[in-house]
């Protein structure tokens, strides 16, 4: 519930210690700060409060945001030692859609730098990375 509950208030790196280091939950939390750095960087950044809603019965979370979908977190997967491994969004696995490696790219005087993306739905969303002119 930790887990969730810091991902929906953009708090993730605060959970690190929750998750397996390589792990896929621990490069989500990559992305997540990430994406808050960016946020940042462009001034479109503001701390919430949204409820991360357990469900006992089917083993999921459910974040609500008002200004979007609801989205449910479930199959969470744990080490031995209680670490958080894996688990997915909206029923799909978050490793195929996960990308956490830098990557630099220029085009038309421009160069971009890609920290990270995750793909949600059929769309890609949630891409963090930095520009600048040349």
């Amino acid at each position: 519930m930790a887990f969730v509950q810091a991902i929906a208030t953009h708090r993730a790196g605060s959970v690190a210690r929750l998750v397996e280091p390589g792990s896929p939950a621990s490069r989500y939390i990559t992305h997540q700060k990430a994406l808050v750095e960016a946020q940042i960087t462009v001034g479109g950044f503001q701390l919430s409060d949204i409820p991360a809603v357990p469900d006992q019965k089917n083993q999921t979370i459910t974040v609500s945001d008002p200004a979007s979908k609801p989205v449910t977190f479930s199959d969470f997967q744990f080490t031995p030692d209680g670490l958080l491994q894996d688990f997915r969004i909206q029923g799909r696995p978050i490793e195929p859609r996960l990308w956490t490696q830098p990557a630099h790219f220029s085009a038309g005087g421009t160069s971009f730098r890609l920290v990270s993306a995750f793909e949600r739905g059929g769309d890609r969303h949630g891409c963090s990375g930095s520009g600048g002119r040349l």
